[in-house]
């Protein structure tokens, strides 16, 4: 940046906490670090949040759904003036891993969408098969009814939810059958994942989590990106050591094969 020469960045930081966080203070400050050719400014921003905050609603469900034969209950729906929380166990006895509810949503009694998921899944859980989804809220208007409604999920048979790669070789071992993503090339340091566009609906997520090498030691990814082209999405991730032992398995949780469904559930 040259001297005189204004130049706006905009962007937007969500922080989710996993527990409750509670605080006698309500003001805060956000600080935020940026190296500039090689000087770090550190900027300050105060906020505070507001002291009458109303209650979360509550809806208890604990209704089992199936999905061709994939089954999972809906424990508890929870609106808050920020965001709605649907919580959900898996049934642990499914022959498919449900990696994502990517049409998850609230529609009010005249079809129309009161609540959804926008931009990929935040989700927290998973541990013991019990997860909470988070929706955008849209807790000031009140509709006479509510329903929660899911029409597809994402699922892999359980041999495939998780990517077994050798990176010396390139190759995805338990690759699943429809090919849809591959794995374009890979090294010890870096391995690229491929998978061609379908039309003008994007795939938003970064699918690859947490990779462990063949001594069951964690292998970390500190840089990963993810970019679109006008006929494919490619996905890098790069490992922050080469002494790893091949081959990896790389977590997946989001993969473009779905089951579909119709799932209704009245809240009131």
């Amino acid at each position: 940046m040259d001297e005189g020469e204004n130049y706006t960045y905009k962007d937007r930081i969500t922080y989710q906490f996993s527990e409750l966080y509670t605080s006698r203070n309500q003001s805060f400050d956000l600080k935020i670090a940026i190296k500039l050719k090689g000087e770090e400014t550190v900027f300050s921003v105060p906020f505070t949040v507001p002291e009458q905050i109303k209650p979360s609603e509550v809806y208890a469900i604990d209704k089992e759904v199936d999905i061709k034969g994939q089954k999972f209950r809906v424990e508890k729906v929870m609106i808050s003036p920020l965001r709605l929380g649907v919580k959900i166990s898996i049934d642990p006895d499914n022959t498919m891993k449900i990696l994502q509810f990517e049409d998850m949503r609230l529609e009010d009694e005249k079809g129309e969408v009161w609540g959804s998921i926008r931009n990929g899944t935040t989700a927290f859980g998973g541990e013991d098969g019990k997860y909470t989804f988070f929706l955008q809220s849209n807790y000031f208007s009140q509709p006479e009814k509510l329903y929660l409604r899911i029409n597809k999920v994402q699922t892999l048979k359980v041999e495939e939810a998780f990517a077994e790669v050798n990176t010396e070789t390139g190759r995805w071992l338990n690759q699943p059958k429809d090919q849809k993503i591959q794995l374009l090339q890979s090294n010890k340091h870096h391995a690229e994942f491929i998978m061609k566009n379908s039309g003008d609906e994007e795939f938003p997520f970064f699918f690859i989590g947490s990779a462990i090498d063949a001594n069951g030691e964690e292998v970390e990814t500190p840089m990963t990106g993810k970019f679109r082209e006008e006929e494919a999405t490619h996905w890098n991730l790069n490992f922050d050591r080469t002494d790893y032992v091949n081959p990896l398995r790389l977590e997946l949780f989001a993969y473009p094969n779905y089951l579909e469904g119709d799932m209704k559930i009245e809240l009131k």
